[in-house]
C-alpha cells in the first residue's frame, strides 16, 4: 500500500528529453484551452442569443477550464522544464486551484448533461419550471460549494513531495523538485471518485437523449436542442443522424477520464509506472481544451457570433443579438469594396405581424409571405428563445404558414422567419403571445354563511393567463367591497360577517383580464350568487295560557328564528326531577287538564348551529287537595320529649292555612298563616298534651282539613353501675360508671357510704355519669353508691372496692466480705397494706433457704427481713433472691408476688499461682520460649515476672490482671536462670517459680600464652583457653605430632622447663555433648648459647644502609622542590643564546 508521500511523476524519475516534452505540451494544451474558454465566455456575455440555461453551465465549465489552462498548466511547463523549486504554501495553493478546477469543471459536464435530459425528454413546464433564472444560479454555486468543502480537508493535511532524488542528468535541479499534479492520496482519491461520479450521471442522461431521439421522429440538435414535433414532412438523413452526436459527447466524455481514473484507483494500492501516468493525465488534461469546442461546434448561434465577431460586425453595430424586429427594414450589406463604402440596396418585403395573441386551445397559423419575389421563395423559421416551436410548417412558393394545433402557454416565443429569395436573404421576427380566460369565476362559502361571525368568500379563477394581468372585485349591490390586482395562487378571497338582512342578497366576483388584444366580450368575466346566511336559533318566546282550571285544556306555542329551520320539542319536568317528552312540534295541546299536569314546561329549540331553550309555568286552578298534618319526629312521644306538627297543603295553591287543637269536641287555634304551610312546636311534653289536632287549608275554590293524634307515655327507669366490685393497688386510677336507660334527661348523683364523703372528679354525658379517681388512696376504699332521678322516678345502684398497697421490695447487704465471713442480707417493703397478709421468703435460685427467719418491725406498715449468710468462695457471684408474697383473695397473679435480687461479692487474696513454661525448662540456645502466669484472686490485682540470677531479681514483664506472658524468640546462654510469678492484691500475695536451663555448644573459644610462644629452653608456659557454653565443656590439649593428650576442668595449662623437643604445633579441643571448637598454634623452644663480642662488620652494613637511605631521602626532596617551584638546564637550551 502506497504511503501518502508516494507521488504519480516526479522528476526524479524523467530524463531531460522527457521534461521538455512533456513542458512543451503543457505549454500549447495552455495557450489554446485559455484562448479558447476565453472566446466561449466572451460570446456567450456579449450576445443576448446566447444567455440561455444551458450556456450559463458551459461558461460554468470555462472558468473552471480556465483555472487548469491558464493558472495551473504553464506553473507547471515551467517547474518540469527549469526544476525550479516552489515554496511550500506556493506550492499548495496551486495544487488547491487545480484540484478546484477539475472539481467545478466535471461538476459542470453533469450540469449540462441534465439541463439537456429535462429539455429532451420532460414537458416545457417541467424544464421552465425547473430551470428558472435563479436556480440556476444556485446550481453553479453549488458546484462550486461542494468543490471547495471537498478541498478543505486535503489542505489541512498538505505536505510537500519528498526530497528523495536529484537529476543525474543536470545538476543545476534542487534536490526534491516535483512535477506532482497530486501530492496526497486524498486528493487522488476525491478525484476518482469525483469521475466516477460525474460518468455515472453523463453516460445516464445522454443514452436517455440518444433513446428519445431514436424513438420518436424528432429533429434534435446536440447545440440547442430543438425539438420539433409532428413535423409535415420527412427530414434528410444527415437530421436523423443528430442523435449520434448525443453519443459523441458522452463517448469523448468516457474516453478522456476513464483511463486516468483506473489509473488513479491501482495507484491508491500500488505504484504505478511513470509512462502509463504521465500519458493517461495527459489525455485527462485535453478535456479541458475541448470543452468549449465540444459544447459549440454544431450551434449555430455560436458560429454566427463568432463570424460576426470576425467581421467585426458586431463593434460596427450588426444585427446579431439584437431583436429581430429592427432588421426589417435592412435588407443585406455587401462586401467592402476598395473606396471602403457600403452599400444599402433596397430589397423585397418580408411580412410578418410584428405581434400576435393566441388564445389557449385555439387552432392558430402565423403566416409570413414575401410576394415580391418572382420565384420561389426558401423559408426558415427558428426559436430567438431556448425553447422549440411547438408548431408545424406548411411552405408555399411566396408564403410559409406556422401552424399550431393547439396553443398552450409555453407557446410564447420570439421567433423568426428568413426568406430567401434568389441571392436575397431577408428576415423578420414577432413576438407571440399567448391568453387564457375560458371560464366565469367560481364563488365559494357563499351558501354557508354563519350570523354574525367572520367568513370567507372565495373566488377561483382558473386557467387564466397571464395571471399577472388579472384583476378581481367583489361587489355587493353594485358596489365595489375589494379589488385584487395582484397575481392570484390560490384564489381571491374576501372576509364578510353577514347579519340577518344579508339572507338572499346577490354578491359578484368579476375578473378582468386586461391584457392587450383581447376581444371586448372576453376581457371581463363575472359570476353573482344569492348568500344563504346560517344562524342558531334565536328571538325565542312562548305564548298562551299558563293558569287554566281543572279539567279544561292547555295550549301553548312555541316561536323562534334560525335558518335552517329549528325542530321544536316539548318536555314536562315533574316534581321528582324526571322529564317526559310532551311532543316534537311548535304547538303543545293538551286535554281535560289534571292535577299532574301543572308544572314547568320546556321547549327545546335546535338545529346544526346550536339550541336555545324557553320554560314556562302551568298553574292548574283547583280546591285545597293533598292537605297533609304530621308530627315530627313522630307522633307517639314520651314524656318530656319535643316535638313539632307541620300542617302544609301541595295539591294546588292555596291562600292560607290553620293549624288547631281539638278539645272537648271544639276546635283551639294555634297557628295560622299566609301561604301553604305551617308549623307548632312542643318543648317537653306532658301526658296531658295527648289529643287531637287539625289542619285545615283554605284557598278561593274552597278549604280541605285533616287530622294527627298525638300520643304522649311515660317513661321505664333502667339503672346500671359499672364494675360491680373492684379490687385496686394504691396509686393507680378508678373509673366508676352509671348508666341511665328509659329516660331521655336523667339527673345524677354519686355518694360514698364508708367514709366522709370526698368525691373526685364526676362526668355526666347524657345517659352516662362517670365518678374517676386518678391516683388511689387507702381513704378512697369504701362502699360508692350512684342515685338517678327521672322526673318523680328514683332509682340506685351500689358497689365496693378495696384497695391495697404493695411497693417493690429492695435488697441490701453489707458490702464485700471476706471468705468466712457472714455477710447480712436485708429486704425491705415500704408501705405496705394489709400487713398481716404479707411473706417474706429468703431463695436461692428455686432453693427456698430457711436456715434464716425474718422479724418483722420498723412500724405497722413497713417490712423487713434480715438474713445472715456464711460466704465462701463458690459463693462468688451468687444471687439471692427475697420474695415477697401477698394473701389477699382477688389480687391477680401478677401483683400478688414481687421479688428483688442481690449478687454476692467474696473478696480472697491470690492463690493457685503457677508459672508454666513452653515448651520445656531445657532449651537450646536459639530456640523460642514463652512463659505464662495465671492465678486467682478478688479483687484481681497486679502480676509480674521476674527473673533471678546470682541473687538479683530483674523483672520482665508486669500485668494489671490475674496473668501475664513474657515471650523470648531466641534464647541465649544469659536466659537460663530461675523465673518467679508473683500475684498480689490488698489481702495479699503468693508466687511460684520455675528454673529454666538454656544450652549452647562451645563458641567464642579464646587460647592466651603466657609470656609468649617463643620462649629459651628451660622456661615455663601458662596455656589459658576460655569459651562459651553450657554444660561446661571438656578441655584438650595435645601436641600434633604425639599422641599425648593432656585434659583440664578450668581450661589452664602450665607447661614446664620446657626443652627444644617441645617446639611444633599444639592444638586444645574444646567439647561437650553439642559439639565442639578447636584452635591450633604454634610453640618455639630456642636453644641456649653464649654470644660472641662484637666486630666491626656488624657496624659496616648498617651504616651502609644508612647511607644509601640518606641519598634518596635527599632525591626525592630535591625533585618535589623543583616541581614546586620550576627550574630548567642550561645544557639543554639553544647555544646560540648562551
Amino acid at each position: 500500500m502506497p504511503n501518502d508521500t508516494d507521488v504519480p511523476l516526479s522528476a526524479c524519475a524523467l530524463g531531460r528529453g522527457s521534461r521538455i516534452s512533456l513542458a512543451t505540451v503543457y505549454s500549447f494544451m495552455c495557450v489554446v484551452g485559455s484562448v479558447l474558454n476565453l472566446l466561449v465566455i466572451y460570446l456567450v456575455v456579449t450576445f443576448k442569443k446566447l444567455r440561455t440555461a444551458s450556456n450559463a453551465f458551459i461558461v460554468n465549465g470555462c472558468v473552471a477550464d480556465l483555472l487548469v489552462c491558464a493558472f495551473w498548466m504553464p506553473h507547471e511547463a515551467v517547474v518540469t522544464s527549469t526544476g525550479t523549486f516552489l515554496v511550500i504554501g506556493y506550492q499548495a495553493f496551486k495544487e488547491a486551484l487545480l484540484f478546484l478546477g477539475i472539481t467545478v469543471s466535471l461538476l459542470s459536464h453533469s450540469l449540462i448533461a441534465v439541463n439537456r435530459y429535462v429539455l429532451i425528454t420532460k414537458t416545457p413546464a417541467v424544464y421552465q419550471s425547473l430551470y428558472q433564472k435563479r436556480n440556476t444560479e444556485w446550481m453553479i454555486a453549488g458546484s462550486w460549494l461542494i468543490s471547495l468543502g471537498s478541498l478543505l480537508p486535503w489542505i489541512t493535511s498538505f505536505r510537500y513531495p519528498p526530497e528523495r532524488c536529484r537529476d543525474t542528468e543536470d545538476a543545476s535541479f534542487p534536490k526534491g523538485t516535483s512535477v506532482s499534479v497530486l501530492s496526497s492520496r486524498f486528493a487522488a482519491g476525491t478525484l476518482a471518485f469525483t469521475i466516477i461520479g460525474q460518468t455515472w450521471v453523463v453516460v445516464y442522461c445522454y443514452f436517455k437523449i440518444f433513446r428519445r431521439v431514436q424513438t420518436s421522429v424528432k429533429r434534435v440538435s446536440i447545440l440547442n436542442f430543438q425539438i420539433v414535433n409532428n413535423l409535415p414532412y420527412s427530414f434528410p438523413r444527415k437530421d436523423k443522424r443528430l442523435g449520434f452526436y448525443v453519443l459523441a459527447v458522452c463517448f469523448i466524455f468516457i474516453l478522456t477520464t476513464e483511463p486516468i481514473f483506473w489509473v488513479l484507483v491501482a495507484g491508491l494500492f500500488a505504484p504505478v509506472s511513470v509512462v502509463l501516468w504521465t500519458s493517461t493525465w495527459i489525455v485527462f488534461c485535453t478535456i479541458f481544451v475541448s470543452n468549449p469546442f465540444l459544447y459549440t461546434w454544431k450551434n449555430e448561434e455560436f458560429r454566427k457570433s463568432f463570424r460576426s465577431v470576425m467581421r467585426g460586425d458586431f463593434l460596427r453595430g450588426s444585427t446579431v443579438g439584437v431583436e429581430p424586429i429592427t432588421i426589417n427594414t435592412i435588407s443585406h450589406i455587401f462586401p467592402r469594396q476598395n473606396s471602403h463604402r457600403a452599400f444599402l440596396v433596397v430589397s423585397h418585403v418580408l411580412d410578418l405581424p410584428s405581434n400576435v395573441l393566441f388564445k389557449v386551445g385555439d387552432r392558430r397559423n402565423l403566416t409570413c409571405s414575401m410576394s415580391s419575389c418572382p420565384e420561389k421563395v426558401k423559408f426558415v423559421w427558428r426559436s430567438l428563445e431556448d425553447k422549440p416551436l411547438f408548431a408545424a410548417i406548411k411552405s408555399q412558393d411566396k408564403e410559409s404558414v406556422l401552424i399550431f394545433d393547439n396553443v398552450m402557454k409555453d407557446l410564447e416565443n420570439s421567433i423568426v422567419c428568413k426568406a430567401t429569395c434568389q441571392k436575397e436573404t431577408k428576415q423578420a421576427t414577432t413576438k407571440i403571445k399567448v391568453y387564457s380566460f375560458p371560464s366565469n369565476p367560481v364563488i365559494s362559502g357563499y351558501d354557508r354563511l354563519k350570523l354574525g361571525e367572520e367568513n370567507i368568500l372565495g373566488c377561483e379563477v382558473s386557467s387564466v393567463y397571464p395571471s399577472e394581468f388579472l384583476k378581481v372585485q367583489w361587489l355587493y349591490e353594485d358596489k365595489v367591497l375589494q379589488t385584487h390586482e395582484e397575481e392570484p395562487e390560490r384564489g381571491v378571497h374576501y372576509k364578510f360577517t353577514p347579519s340577518s338582512e344579508d339572507d338572499g342578497k346577490s354578491i359578484t366576483c368579476r375578473a378582468s383580464l386586461n391584457v392587450d388584444g383581447i376581444p371586448p366580450d372576453e376581457k371581463i368575466k363575472e359570476t353573482s350568487v344569492n348568500m344563504t346566511v346560517l344562524s342558531a336559533p334565536h328571538n325565542v318566546k312562548v305564548s298562551g295560557a299558563t293558569a287554566v282550571p281543572l279539567g279544561s285544556s292547555l295550549n301553548l306555542t312555541c316561536e323562534a328564528e334560525g335558518k335552517p329551520k329549528p325542530a321544536f320539542t316539548w318536555t314536562a319536568l315533574k316534581p321528582d326531577g324526571q322529564s317526559v317528552e310532551m311532543g316534537k312540534h311548535q304547538d303543545l295541546f293538551v286535554h281535560n287538564v289534571s292535577l299532574s299536569d301543572a308544572g314547568t314546561y320546556q321547549c327545546d329549540i335546535r338545529n346544526e348551529f346550536g339550541n336555545q331553550r324557553a320554560s314556562v309555568s302551568v298553574v292548574v286552578e283547583a280546591p285545597p287537595m293533598d292537605t297533609l298534618i304530621e308530627a315530627s319526629p313522630q307522633s307517639i312521644l314520651k314524656e318530656g320529649d319535643s316535638v313539632s306538627i307541620f300542617c302544609k297543603s301541595s295539591g294546588v295553591p292555596v291562600t292560607r292555612v290553620v293549624l288547631s287543637r281539638r278539645v272537648d269536641g271544639e276546635k283551639k287555634e294555634l297557628m295560622s298563616s299566609e301561604g301553604a304551610e305551617t308549623s307548632v312546636p312542643l318543648f317537653s311534653v306532658k301526658l296531658a298534651d295527648s289529643g287531637v289536632f287539625v289542619c285545615e287549608a283554605i284557598n278561593e275554590y274552597g278549604r280541605q282539613e285533616t287530622t294527627l293524634n298525638l300520643t304522649v307515655e311515660a317513661h321505664l327507669l333502667e339503672v346500671v353501675l359499672t364494675p360491680g366490685e373492684v379490687l385496686l393497688e394504691r396509686g393507680s386510677s378508678l373509673v366508676l360508671s352509671c348508666q341511665a336507660s328509659g329516660c331521655p334527661q336523667p339527673k345524677f348523683s354519686w355518694k360514698n357510704l364508708s367514709n366522709t364523703p370526698k368525691l373526685r372528679l364526676i362526668e355526666t354525658d347524657g345517659f352516662q355519669s362517670q365518678l374517676s379517681v386518678n391516683l388511689v388512696e387507702l381513704e378512697d376504699e369504701g362502699t360508692y353508691l350512684c342515685e338517678v332521678t327521672c322526673g318523680s322516678i328514683k332509682k340506685s345502684k351500689q358497689t365496693e372496692v378495696k384497695v391495697f398497697s404493695f411497693p417493690s421490695p429492695v435488697v441490701t447487704n453489707s458490702g464485700p466480705s471476706l471468705v468466712g465471713e457472714i455477710m447480712k442480707l436485708t429486704c425491705t417493703v415500704q408501705e405496705v397494706f394489709p400487713a398481716n397478709l404479707f411473706q417474706i421468703l429468703w431463695m436461692d435460685g428455686e432453693r427456698e433457704m430457711l436456715s434464716g427467719t425474718g422479724s418483722f418491725s420498723s412500724g405497722t406498715t413497713n417490712l423487713t427481713s434480715v438474713y445472715s449468710y456464711h460466704v465462701d468462695t463458690g459463693d462468688q457471684d451468687k444471687r439471692i433472691t427475697c420474695k415477697v408474697l401477698l394473701e389477699m383473695h382477688g389480687v391477680p397473679a401478677a401483683q400478688a408476688v414481687k421479688t428483688a435480687s442481690t449478687t454476692l461479692s467474696i473478696h480472697y487474696p491470690p492463690r493457685v499461682t503457677r508459672i508454666t513454661v513452653s515448651p520445656l525448662t531445657e532449651l537450646k540456645e536459639g530456640e523460642s520460649m514463652k512463659i505464662s502466669c495465671l492465678s486467682d484472686g478478688f479483687p484481681v490485682g497486679r502480676t509480674v515476672l521476674k527473673r533471678v540470677v546470682d541473687g538479683i531479681q530483674t523483672e520482665l514483664t508486669a500485668s494489671d490482671g490475674l496473668e501475664t506472658s513474657f515471650a523470648i524468640p531466641s534464647v541465649e546462654l544469659d536466659d537460663s536462670g530461675i523465673y518467679i510469678c508473683e500475684t498480689s492484691n490488698k489481702y495479699g500475695s503468693h508466687n511460684d517459680s520455675v528454673e529454666i536451663t538454656v544450652k549452647a555448644p562451645p563458641r567464642n573459644m579464646t587460647v592466651e600464652i603466657f609470656p609468649s610462644t617463643d620462649v629459651q629452653e628451660g622456661q615455663n608456659i601458662t596455656i589459658c583457653c576460655r569459651s562459651v557454653s553450657f554444660p561446661p565443656p571438656a578441655v584438650v590439649l595435645s601436641k600434633l605430632d604425639s599422641e599425648k593428650n593432656v585434659y583440664s576442668l578450668d581450661g589452664v595449662f602450665l607447661l614446664i622447663n620446657l626443652t627444644p623437643n617441645d617446639t611444633g604445633l599444639y592444638q586444645i579441643n574444646v567439647t561437650n555433648y553439642l559439639g565442639y571448637e578447636t584452635e591450633i598454634f604454634n610453640i618455639n623452644v630456642m636453644e641456649k648459647r653464649v654470644n660472641p663480642p662484637l666486630d666491626w662488620n656488624d657496624f659496616l652494613m648498617p651504616a651502609t644502609y644508612l647511607g644509601v637511605a640518606t641519598a634518596m631521602l635527599g632525591v626525592v626532596v630535591y625533585v618535589l622542590s623543583a616541581r614546586k617551584k620550576g627550574s630548567y638546564d642550561l645544557t639543554k637550551s639553544n647555544p646560540s643564546t648562551v
